[in-house]
């Protein structure tokens, strides 16, 4: 009998796999050069996350620059595919780095940077996006995809996301403004909490904060 959860691994060239027309993420020049120059001293760290039922090849949901630049770079070939079922977690493990190494730092610090230095979302993908009746269904009783999909939209990146379902039960009624502030980075963090004035680090808690700030609640 064969164990459905048992992995299967092939091994394939990188372009085996397909980018998603639908990602929302069209990535900035600054994080795409953070993770080519990460690539290129360090090797392959970031995963690609595939989505394969039903199709010949698998398309990618997370991951898409990481292929884009591992093909750049010549990392096309022999590109290690770990086919499952999604019940039990897959751990990349370097065994050419040890845990305590400065290239090891270099890998943590420079990943939290792509990730967070990368993003530059497509509004009008995202619009339609969020037009498919198909998605807009399927996402109707998901609060916490629906509060992520509201920070996407919105003029605010969330911090962090406690109290999700009294967040999104918050922003009904509320309305999207973006409003742009310039100010030195190293005050970023004071500025936010006054913004913020105890509600949560997320667009409506943002602008609930502001709101008390300026007496309106």
């Amino acid at each position: 009998m064969t164990n459905k959860n048992l992995p299967v691994v092939e091994v394939h060239p990188l372009s085996d796999v397909v980018p998603d027309d639908n990602n929302v993420n069209e990535h900035t020049v600054y994080g795409s050069k953070l993770l080519e120059n990460s690539m290129r001293k360090r090797g392959f760290f970031r995963p690609i996350a595939a989505a394969g039922k039903g199709v010949d090849k698998p398309m990618i949901k997370a991951g898409s620059l990481t292929q884009e630049t591992a093909m750049n770079i010549g990392l096309d070939e022999d590109a290690i595919f770990i086919y499952t079922d999604g019940t039990r977690p897959i751990v990349h493990v370097r065994t050419d780095i040890a845990p305590d190494s400065p290239e090891a730092l270099a890998l943590g610090i420079e990943d939290n940077q792509i990730g967070f230095e990368g993003y530059a979302p497509n509004d009008d993908k995202l619009a339609e996006l969020m037009s498919d009746t198909k998605f807009t269904e399927f996402i109707q009783d998901d609060k916490t995809l629906n509060t992520l999909l509201a920070e996407m939209n919105g003029a605010v990146s969330a911090m962090d996301y406690q109290d999700l379902d009294d967040e999104n039960e918050s922003m009904a009624g509320m309305e999207d403004v973006s409003i742009t502030i310039t100010f030195p980075a190293k005050h970023k963090e004071e500025i936010i909490k006054w913004l913020a004035h105890d509600e949560p680090r997320t667009s409506a808690g943002l602008g609930r904060g502001v709101m008390k700030q300026i007496g309106i609640l």
